[in-house]
């Protein structure tokens, strides 16, 4: 019952109240059913849709027509798809399609379209979802793979949690995946790699159209085309919903060269091993079977590890979307599964594993997690109480959060543009949490728009400046000129003190390659964002990044520094606008954006739009000439580099050079008709064609010199897209690809790679002309291999498989790749190592080395023993001890052939067997050495760089990765050198290195000998007939007073002792008694020849500069002279290696030891035991060196491989 009476608001009369507000009497509603409706517009017909239904809506009464239920589509793995209306299907294209759209036929229902871009990860029999692109409510959404935690709102990057129009678009994350949610019951599910889910209400029932078929409860038309004509052939229905894109190299079915998957392959991948485990009765998903059906799922494992040939992501994603399926339908699975199935879950930083967590986690848009939520569990990773989600990050819920605005959210500090003219500049404070924005622009040089999801200010234009060939110099303005210094200088360089421009450094170091008048590049550094990368020559393939190599591709911070490779380039990009680019030999490239103008400096010039003041000194004065301008630009010298080349004008050609017999080769730069016609107009063909005849006359005919300079005319064409045919023959420029790649004129400019499989959606670079692998293979680093063979990735560095690296400064984790996975553990250095960067390795390295030397029959051990031995046989020198594999060792043995000839001792040969090769070396055979049973020519390079064989000097030199080394003069005198963490573990006669030289003769049997020839003979290798001790019982005969004291003169033996002689340097470093004693022993030997004090006096050379000690000139014309062949000179610190024709055909694989003999004159190279002019050199063909018209054959004769004139 009403109360008698209440104060309050009463209604006049005639008014009467209708909720809170006062109307006429006949404007009251109506009461039915005990309820009370307000008036509402007149009646009107309400029909609902075929799978609606109608129901009253609240209070109001108002009747409403609700979605009797929801279905999905699915595209899961490589990928799988299922329609709404439950048909299965596979289908591998590459390009664009349309997903789902709404088909017109109801303009009432909220319109949307799905267009899916899928890729190849590996493998061209199968695709995976690289991106998807969301029309709805005026806005377009796209999702791509590598964004994860994030989505991109009309182009520009957006961190989830996220709502859109009032929060009728929302985008949530759950566990391991994103979830945007519509007001219409429209949702997409995605986990940024393999999974791609779309659910609509039943009010769209035969309203849609595209991959996911018509949804409408008839699975025979769900293959329709845009046309309205059912198909049953499959890849023909998908390329008819195939969208435009440009990509030039998507297909929608596989070509040529197509995997299958073997029987045995099937076998072992069906097993429970792998995907057999999803069907396994015993297995950690047998909970689920019931729940969920588990033979889909584990056949479309099969197909995806299967021709994925095991690849650990692939199968683990496959066990992952199982598990998220499962849960989904309210089924469980075991929480060990992940351990069973080897497919471990990495959390960050604050966080833990769940198998089932909560779908609706707490983050800094909504710090309270409801304590509700209307979704099944999801397995993932979960942040640690007292912390939320920040991104993809845990952050504590007081002091890591950053700000949400407008339905968006922003990290701390993060700085973002509210406008789309970039007029109002707003940064997430990270103290208040609140956003503050400011007016602000672009500058003139600039524009507002969005690269690569980011909306900022950006140049309006670049400028290139170039060094190739020999080299020719192009400033950023245009101005030309050449310059042959071999120092280092600096290329280009920020000289403004504006704080708003990045900075950055840029040097290049240039050497001379068998012509003292032709220099080319051989070392670009950039110093940028407080990181050094390096791009050497002598490491082709691969980049030091600050002293370490490292493999590519590489990313520093994401996006801020990228290093890839594109056809024969190695890029590096920046997130500021700088690009550099260098093909490992002779074509260096520097990009710089507008906002640079006014601001640089280097032999790039001053980029201010003026040639003219390009060539102008630090001082401001213009330069003389190029040389002076380079001259001021040093940075440093290397040994043996100058500035000036004082003959360096072009040569005046003959009648018969003028005739093209020099240029000839050039003219495909100039031909209208010919191949490369589609970059006139777009290169400046001219000035290339100059350059190329310039260096070809300057590198005498050579044609590689103008196959060079068309390669950077092709180069600079393709980048600015320019069209160019097939160009070169096999006579004539022949590009030699790698094991398992082919050339291609249209290689894709960033290539799929094992680091992620695919293409990197940042690529702006165009095709290029290079090697691509072929189908089933991936670039790993510089190689193409099977995707099995894949390394691993790691804080944004790859690493090749079965690769070792120690992550950290010092060497507290010790990390490996397999299969794809890397497995890191806690560790030390050893007592005999130190953490430290050796060659680029950053590792644990040896403390320290120890040398052995034997010079003719006498012996220094590695701890300092002299002994002589007179045994003429084979014999052990070294070899590592049984416990080596214990101590992760490399084993090695050095082994010699001992000869007499009634004068002196001779090492015949010596045998190196190392890294699974054996190697032998000849005496008096130079520059050749027999790798397992085949002859190859010096220098050379084995097993991807980890040994290499050099001819330094009068010797060769055995070199490997890890610190072993031997040297053999090829005639009496070798050198073995040895890292400290082989201490203890050697024995031979060059004993057992423990510190201790009393107990250096030690016999095989471990027991301790104190008689010499015992200890000899007991490491003879094969005794026979021809083995002997050359001195008696009673010892080798000695020289009385006289004939030593005439040996001892210091015009003789003495010299090596001599204070004040050229050789005192080595004094302090090796001692000179011993080798001064065995010089007089063995010039006695030998009737006091002055030859054999010569060979004394050498083998003390020798040691010395193997020990690194710089000696003072110590032959002339009539003290122990040096005869060269012709075309060739001593030298006491001889080029022998550096001035080869492989150091102009292929990458450096010298020692670099300082050592005397013969080098070539200037305009010579060494090739073989003869020095001969540039265009007579031969080939390299994977780290080996053919002389020119040589054959040899490889892998058991079934390649036969001959060095054409044009080295090819």
């Amino acid at each position: 019952k009403c109360p008698k009476c209440q104060e309050g608001c009463q209604c006049d009369d005639g008014f009467v109240f209708d909720g809170d507000v006062c109307v006429p009497l006949q404007d009251c509603g109506c009461f039915v059913d005990g309820h009370y409706y307000k008036v509402i517009n007149p009646c009107m017909e309400l029909t609902c849709r075929e799978k609606e239904d109608c129901i009253l809506k609240g209070d109001t009464g108002t009747a409403i027509c609700v979605p009797r239920s929801k279905t999905s589509c699915w595209a899961i793995g490589d990928p799988h798809y299922q329609t709404f209306d439950g048909t299965i299907f596979g289908f591998q294209g590459t390009c664009s399609y349309t997903v789902a759209k709404t088909n017109g036929k109801d303009d009432s229902l909220t319109a949307f379209s799905i267009v899916n871009k899928n890729e190849i990860r590996g493998n061209s029999d199968g695709s995976f979802l690289k991106s998807a692109s969301i029309k709805v409510k005026g806005h377009e959404i796209s999702i791509l793979n590598h964004e994860r935690g994030k989505v991109r709102i009309d182009g520009v990057i957006s961190n989830i949690p996220l709502s859109l129009e009032s929060d009728s678009i929302k985008f949530r994350q759950s566990g391991i995946r994103g979830i945007m949610e519509t007001d219409f019951g429209f949702q997409v599910t995605f986990d940024w790699s393999t999974l791609f889910m779309v659910t609509v209400t039943s009010s769209y029932y035969d309203n849609l159209a595209g991959i996911c078929g018509t949804y409408n409860a008839n699975q025979t038309d769900d293959f329709t085309t845009p046309s309205g004509v059912v198909v049953t052939n499959i890849t023909e229905w998908a390329q008819s919903w195939s969208v435009p894109d440009r990509d030039p190299f998507c297909w929608h079915y596989c070509k040529g060269y197509c995997p299958t998957c073997s029987d045995e392959d099937q076998e072992l991948y069906s097993s429970t091993k792998y995907c057999g485990l999803i069907e396994s009765k015993e297995g950690p998903f047998s909970q689920c079977h019931n729940t969920l059906a588990p033979e889909e799922s584990a056949s479309n494992c099969l197909y995806d590890v299967c021709l994925n040939k095991g690849r650990q992501e692939v199968y683990c994603a496959a066990l992952t979307n199982y598990v998220a399926a499962c849960q989904k339908v309210g089924g469980t699975v075991s929480p060990e599964w992940r351990q069973i199935s080897n497919c471990p879950l990495i959390c960050p930083e604050n966080s833990h594993y769940e198998l089932c967590g909560s779908p609706c986690p707490a983050t800094c848009a909504g710090p309270i997690a409801p304590e509700t939520c209307p979704f099944p569990c999801v397995e993932g990773c979960q942040c640690n109480d007292s912390f939320v989600l920040s991104g993809e990050k845990c952050v504590s819920r007081i002091e890591g959060c950053g700000c949400p605005h407008e339905g968006h959210y922003y990290m701390p500090d993060e700085t973002f543009w509210a406008d789309n003219r970039c007029q109002s500049k707003c940064t997430c404070d990270s103290t208040t949490r609140i956003v503050v924005c400011k007016k602000s622009g672009c500058k003139s040089n600039e524009a507002c728009k969005v690269v690569d999801g980011i909306r900022a200010c950006y140049p309006v234009s670049f400028k290139t400046c170039t060094a190739q060939g020999d080299p020719h110099f192009q400033s950023f303005d245009g101005k030309r000129f050449d310059f042959q210094g071999n120092c280092v200088y600096k290329l280009a360089g920020v000289c403004s003190k504006d704080p708003n421009l990045e900075s950055f450094d840029i040097t290049l170091e240039n050497n001379n390659r068998g012509n003292r008048r032709v220099s080319f590049a051989k070392v670009v550094t950039v110093k940028t964002a407080g990181n050094t990368f390096t791009i050497s020559r002598d490491i082709p393939g691969k980049v030091l990044v600050n002293d370490i190599i490292t493999s590519l591709p590489y990313y520093f911070n994401v996006t801020a520094v990228q290093i890839y490779r594109s056809g024969r380039l190695a890029v590096l990009d920046t997130n500021f606008g700088l690009s550099v680019t260098f093909d490992w030999s002779s074509i260096v490239r520097v990009k710089v954006p507008s906002t640079y103008q006014n601001a640089m400096c280097g032999l790039c010039g001053n980029y201010n739009d003026n040639a003219d003041d390009d060539l102008v000194l630090p001082s401001g004065e213009k330069a003389k000439d190029p040389n002076e301008f380079g001259n001021n630009h040093l940075v440093s010298r290397v040994p043996g580099c100058s500035h000036i080349c004082e003959d360096c004008a072009l040569p005046t050609l003959s009648a018969g050079q003028a005739n093209q017999t020099y240029t000839r080769d050039c003219d495909i730069i100039i031909d209208k008709e010919g191949p490369l016609r589609g970059c006139m107009g777009k290169v400046d063909s001219v000035l290339y064609h100059e350059n190329c005849v310039y260096d070809v006359v300057l590198n005498q005919g050579l044609q590689k010199a103008a196959c060079d300079s068309i390669t950077a005319y092709v180069e600079e064409c393709q980048e600015v897209g320019g069209k160019i045919e097939a160009w070169r023959k096999e006579d004539f420029c022949a590009f030699l690809c790698a094991k398992n790649s082919v050339y291609s004129i249209t290689a894709p400019g960033c290539p799929a790679t094992c680091y992620s499989m695919t293409s990197p959606d940042t690529c702006r670079t165009g095709v290029k002309e290079g090697c691509i692998c072929i189908p089933g293979f991936l670039l790993s680093n510089d190689q193409c291999v099977s995707i099995e063979d894949c390394g691993c990735h790691h804080e944004g560095q790859y690493y090749k498989s079965k690769e070792v690296f120690y992550p950290d400064g010092e060497c507290r984790n010790r990390c490996v790749c397999n299969s794809g996975t890397v497995a890191c553990e806690e560790t030390t250095c050893g007592p005999q190592e130190v953490c430290k960067v050796v060659d680029g390795v950053r590792g644990c390295h040896p403390k320290g080395y120890a040398k052995c030397i034997i010079f003719n029959s006498h012996y220094l051990t590695f701890d300092q023993q002299s002994y002589d031995f007179h045994g003429a046989c084979g014999y052990t020198l070294v070899q590592v001890s049984d416990s080596y594999n214990h101590l992760e060792l490399k084993w090695f043995t050095v082994t010699t052939t001992m000869e007499y000839d009634e004068i002196a001792y001779h090492l015949e040969s010596v045998q190196v067997e190392v890294l699974g090769l054996l190697l032998i070396i000849e005496a008096n055979l130079p520059w050749e050495i027999q790798v397992n049973g085949t002859r190859r020519n010096l220098p050379v390079s084995l097993n991807d760089g980890q040994l290499k064989v050099s001819q330094i000097g009068r010797g060769i030199v055995v070199k490997t990765n890890f610190g072993f080394r031997v040297a053999y003069d090829l005639q009496s005198t070798v050198i073995i050198t040895i890292p400290s963490t082989y201490s203890g573990n050697v024995a031979g006669l060059c004993g057992n290195y423990n510190g201790q030289k009393e107990d250096d003769f030690t016999l095989p049997s471990k027991r301790l000998t104190n008689d010499i020839s015992t200890f000899g003979e007991a490491w003879q290798i094969e005794k026979d007939e021809f083995c002997r001790n050359i001195c008696p019982k009673e010892g080798c005969a000695k020289p009385d007073n006289n004939i030593r004291q005439e040996l001892a003169g210091q015009q003789k033996c003495g010299f090596i002792t001599d204070i004040n002689g050229p050789l005192a340097a080595c004094h302090s470093v090796l001692a000179s008694g011993i080798f001064f004693e065995n010089c007089i022993y063995n010039s006695f030997i030998a009737g006091g020849k002055m030859e054999s004090v010569c060979l004394g006096i050498e083998a003390y050379v020798s040691a010395c500069q193997e020990a690194g000690v710089s000696l003072k000139a110590w032959r002339s014309k009539t003290f122990c002279p040096l005869t060269c062949p012709e075309n060739s000179h001593y030298a006491l610190c001889a080029k022998t290696c550096h001035n080869h024709c492989m150091d102009y055909v292929g990458p450096d694989v010298c020692s670099q030891t300082c050592t005397e003999g013969c080098e070539c004159d200037d305009g010579f190279l060494a090739n073989g035991n003869q020095c001969v002019k540039l265009q007579n050199c031969g080939c390299n063909l994977d780290g080996m060196y053919i002389e020119s018209g040589e054959t040899i054959y490889l892998n058991q004769c079934s390649q036969r491989c001959t060095c054409t004139s044009s080295h090819n």
